[in-house]
């Protein structure tokens, strides 16, 4: 598993994500790392408005990965 500080630092990636244009209301439960070689894996489930739609919600999950890959060294994301 990650650092404490490190899962603190995904949860904040995360968090601020999902609060950034366009707003999707979005959460995040069920957040676990575990560490293979140089890689970081980073699973998670993300929840969305039920209006909300299929490509949009794909779109907030792209832009989760991205922030995630550039802020953690490694990261490997499922959502």
């Amino acid at each position: 598993a990650a650092a404490p500080e490190v899962v603190a630092r995904m949860e904040t990636v995360i968090r601020e994500t999902i609060a950034a244009p366009p707003r999707i209301p979005a959460g995040l439960h069920g957040l676990r790392t575990r560490h293979a070689g140089r890689n970081l894996f980073i699973e998670f489930v993300l929840t969305v408005d039920g209006s909300t739609t299929v490509d949009a919600s794909h779109a907030l999950c792209d832009r989760i990965e991205a922030a995630l890959v550039a802020a953690v060294d490694g990261a490997q994301v499922t959502i």
